[in-house]
């Protein structure tokens, strides 16, 4: 479910006038979609107040293009300082809107020298009151912390020089001893009392929470300790909602104004509807998603809009390419500014009774941009300081190409906005983003929840397999049975680029297991793509999922190695966030667990050899097996062969051995060559065997050709065919 409401966005003028200045101001009005609103035959009044007062109530010009503008004359007496401006909208049919619906829009009206001697409205700001008060508290504090010292340096020389030093104490600050002491006590508190870190906020929160009204920060980060918690104690629970608000400027907001299939100015799908739809997956009824954005907002801008709370118990927030880039704001670049706004957008949520995590400003097409990059590195600071996690975002993006995924320099079409937001999904999937489960080469994750990381959605955990830790029943392991259109959902975080995942599970004879990471969505490229080569037998791996098919006529158990041999598995390209399904699609599977390799040494285990079992052991009583067909390039990925440079009978062709073992009997090798075509592939007789016992109804091979139509190897069989037998390819 989405939450928007209508805005305001200043076109022309700038915020910031002199006062008699009659420039017009140009705006336009969108509405809850961030469609521009249509004004013809409607007329539209402007409202404008100070921090106290309406000053000022006229007609707006309504231009052909839909805009508005208004211009002060000098008959308009508005006083100087911020201005709060509202539109009221009465359309043809006397409906009547007004905008913007969260907040109000603001302009400074700075005094002007010609204006000084007719003088102006007398008007006490906030702000001014604020900066007095502030003044008084600043002298104040000096004052005591002036007093305390000479006080102190007296007290030390009392206490050592007895009562004549008492005496002379007593003197120079020309109080009796009771007096003293009454002030030094009093002095100490309030000393204590300012030396506690303690922050002061800009504006009213609630009638508790006061503007100017010190706040400690020790506070602040309990209680959003305490929201994170029961943000995620709600989440995982089987009876209550959560609603998360992503809060942001145009990147949260969707905005895309070039690709064709956008909406309006909004792309086809934003990040935060694509969030909705993956917990929706995960979390059915559950989660509700809402969006607080708008484009240009800068961190000022954003703490100004949205004033009130959304009811969220979580709020992302995700700030920053506005305030380092954004000519059209005064503080463009002032990264103090950027930090003690932010400061404040975080207070005010949690004092709203919503946990936060923080995201850093998303990766513009260009990488070589450092003025964004060192605004996300203040926000790790800032973070550590109220408890609040900060999610690293650029990694998200990082190596696409970037027309598939930028509608314009800065801003993600729908491909990317659906990327992102997959990724966002990944934080609530599990423990949390405060506590990730690290993976690398070597890792290995249980089917556990409450350790791995994992939501059983519809699969039930059961105790059968023996391979895997007996924590419940001595006798029995650890899995989950998955059925038809049920699923096992992981996040976790990936601290190295290039690792291969390996679904450990029983899958039966015509099974089906789909593998998602990150949702399905399109991966990344390869840093490097000449050095790595996908494997042929499984498609889409780019794509972002695998579908896992069983089709040898036997039920089959995926282990590590196997799965490794035979490429059943999924190459996760770069490190950072992400969630991988596992899904049943034909038939159930019984589910234990993930194994992570690195993909170079994945490829280093299978490199020089070509691995395959003709039958799962376990089976007694297998079908024949007449014929196997091996992909040319299988070959030149594991045993560094080139079929590009072969030539028809050509003494230099690569010259390869098939070991073939049958089980508790004999082991048979063969030689043979490939070439170009099928005539010039050479086969030869069996050169060697190895009995292990009588011989009796072993495998043999009976020849080996070049397919040049598929371009694969075809090994037929001879013997007995339904041996229990597998076979390796080396080259010789």
């Amino acid at each position: 479910m989405q939450i928007t409401a209508n805005s305001v966005k200043l076109l022309t003028g700038g915020n910031v006038i002199k006062q008699g200045d009659e420039t017009p101001l140009t705006f336009e009005l969108f509405d809850e979609t961030g469609n521009l609103v249509d004004l013809q035959g409607a007329t539209v009044a402007v409202k404008i107040a100070n921090q106290q007062v309406l000053v000022l109530e006229k007609a707006a010009t309504i231009n052909s293009d839909n805009s508005i503008s208004i211009a002060f004359t000098q008959e308009d007496v508005t006083g100087n300082g911020v201005m709060r401006l509202e539109f009221q909208v009465t359309y043809s049919d006397q409906e009547k809107e007004i905008f913007p619906a969260d907040g109000w829009q603001e302009i400074r009206i700075t005094p002007s020298i010609g204006n000084l001697d007719n003088g102006n409205i007398a008007v006490v700001t906030v702000e001014k009151i604020r900066q007095e008060y502030q003044q008084q508290i600043d002298d104040f504090t000096d004052d005591v912390n002036s007093r305390l010292t000479n006080v102190n340096q007296q007290a030390a020389y009392a206490q050592t020089q007895g009562d004549y030093a008492k005496a002379e104490a007593d003197r120079l600050v020309n109080v009796d001893a009771a007096q003293f002491d009454a002030r030094l006590t009093d002095v100490s508190e309030q000393l204590a009392h300012m030396t506690q870190q303690k922050i002061k906020l800009l504006d009213d929160v609630d009638t508790t929470f006061k503007a100017n009204k010190p706040i400690d920060i020790d506070y602040l980060k309990s209680r959003q300790i305490i929201l994170y918690g029961k943000f995620y104690q709600k989440l995982r629970s089987s009876d209550q909602t959560v609603t998360i608000t992503c809060r942001g400027d145009s990147i949260t907001q969707g905005r895309d104004t070039t690709s064709a299939d956008r909406v309006g100015e909004i792309a086809s799908i934003t990040y935060p509807q694509a969030l909705q739809s993956r917990l929706d997956s995960i979390y059915p009824d559950k989660v509700t998603v809402i969006t607080n954005a708008m484009h240009g907002d800068n961190t000022e801008a954003g703490y100004n809009r949205f004033l009130t709370s959304s009811g969220a118990d979580m709020t992302l927030v995700m700030y920053g390419i506005n305030d380092a880039v954004n000519a059209g704001y005064a503080t463009m670049g002032d990264i103090e500014a950027y930090i003690s706004y932010y400061e404040q957008i975080i207070i005010r949520l949690i004092l709203q009774n919503s946990a936060v995590i923080i995201l850093t400003p998303s990766k513009e097409k260009s990488s070589f941009l450092t003025a964004i990059d060192i605004y996300r590195n203040a926000l790790y600071v800032l973070g550590k300081k109220y408890g609040v996690p900060v999610v690293t975002t650029d990694e998200w993006t990082s190596g696409y190409k970037g027309s598939e995924i930028y509608s314009d320099d800065t801003h993600f079409n729908g491909k990317g906005y659906e990327i992102f937001g997959s990724r966002v999904a990944s934080l609530f999937v599990g423990e949390g983003v405060s506590h990730p489960k690290k993976v690398s080469h070597g890792s290995e994750l249980l089917t556990r929840i409450s350790i791995d990381n994992a939501v059983l959605v519809g699969a039930v955990a059961s105790s059968q397999n023996p391979g895997t830790p007996a924590e419940s029943v001595d006798t029995n392991g650890i899995q989950v049975t998955i059925g038809q259109g049920q699923k096992v959902v992981y996040s976790f975080y990936a601290e190295t680029d290039n690792l291969f995942v390996v679904p450990d599970m029983y899958q039966a004879n015509g099974s089906t297991v789909k593998l998602s990471l990150d949702f399905g969505v399109k991966q990344p490229d390869f840093y490097f793509d000449e050095s790595v080569h996908l494997p042929a037998d499984i498609n889409n791996s780019l794509n972002g999922f695998i579908d896992i098919v069983n089709n040898t006529g036997v039920g089959r158990k995926v282990t590590k190695n196997y799965g490794i041999s035979k490429d059943i598995g999924f190459h996760i390209v770069q490190k950072g966030w992400h969630t991988l399904t596992i899904e049943a699609v034909v038939n159930g599977i019984s589910f234990a667990g993930l194994h992570f390799v690195h993909y170079d040494i994945k490829n280093t285990l299978n490199h020089g050899r070509i691995h395959q079992e003709l039958y799962d052991m376990w089976y007694s009583s297998p079908t024949p097996v007449i014929e196997t067909r091996l992909p040319i390039n299988k070959l030149e990925k594991y045993l560094g062969y080139n079929h590009a440079h072969v030539n028809v009978y050509d003494f230099r062709d690569t010259p390869f051995k098939l070991t073939v073992y049958n089980n508790k009997n004999s082991i048979l090798e063969y030689v043979f060559v490939l070439g170009s075509d099928n005539l010039s592939s050479q086969y030869f007789a069996l050169y060697k065997r190895t009995d292990m016992a009588t011989p009796s109804g072993e495998r043999t091979c009976t020849n080996i050709v070049l397919d040049p139509n598929t371009d694969e190897v075809v090994i037929t069989w001879g013997g007995n065919t339904s041996k229990l037998s597998s076979f390796e390819i080396t080259v010789l």
